[in-house]
């Protein structure tokens, strides 16, 4: 009994292949949140500022 269609497995590899070149951006900005409830304090993380469209899908053959 055949469980997946035989094209999956060119699926996976491509995608595999994707997601090894895509690069997470650098997150260079930083938030700070200060909770409204005293026993959590003040919370701070960094993030990547936000793209409408990131550098890895400019420059996909898929692009056009």
């Amino acid at each position: 009994m055949q469980r997946c269609s035989d094209s999956i497995g060119a699926l996976a590899a491509a995608l595999a292949k994707a997601q090894a070149e895509i690069q997470n951006p650098e997150k260079s900005l930083t938030a700070t949140i200060v909770s409204p409830f005293p026993r959590e304090g003040v919370r701070s993380f960094r993030y990547a500022p936000p793209s409408p469209t990131p550098a890895a899908m400019r420059c996909s053959p898929w692009s056009g």
